[in-house]
């Protein structure tokens, strides 16, 4: 569990006991953008895995805009052409697998996650998080970085 002191420091927690620190000038440095990303990784390949377990004959298709779907099928493609086997939802973007998500109260319900809105405003403040990360871009708002940790620390280990 994390906690947020008055001088910008975030103590990570084990067992009730501080084990590391992270200080807001941390987050900048490489150990912490690769850990960030790594995260965000895991989210974004469970929200996938969670899509496929829900909707088992590809129904979630049809909660996604048939321009979205048609990228996806062209990254699909490409996969198989390069001799790999992925399966389509593999080949859709964080933002779509996020508003698939979105859409089905029913995944909503089963992981305990926040309600169409909310969980829509973080997808995107994770996906802008991702995108500051992968491009080597400066982390302004260190405080994405906090919640984010907070909350898949939640989600990981209901999982």
């Amino acid at each position: 569990m994390l906690h947020l002191s008055e001088h910008e420091v975030i103590f990570l927690k084990t067992l009730g006991q501080v084990n590391a620190y992270v200080t807001v000038e941390d987050i900048q440095k490489a150990p912490v953008r690769m850990w960030l990303f790594g995260m965000i990784t895991v989210v974004e390949m469970f929200f996938g895995k969670a899509i496929k377990d829900h909707f088992s004959n590809g129904e979630w298709q049809e909660l996604i805009s048939p321009g979205r779907l048609e990228k996806a099928r062209f990254v699909y493609d490409e996969r198989i052409r390069r001799g790999q086997n992925p399966d389509l939802i593999d080949c859709i973007q964080f933002g779509d697998k996020t508003a698939i998500i979105a859409k089905s109260a029913g995944i909503r319900e089963l992981y305990d996650m926040p309600s169409k809105t909310a969980l829509r405003k973080n997808g995107k403040l994770l996906e802008e998080l991702r995108n500051s990360l992968a491009h080597s871009q400066y982390i302004e708002n260190w405080q994405v970085v906090f919640l984010f940790a907070e909350r898949i620390d939640k989600v990981l280990s209901r999982i």
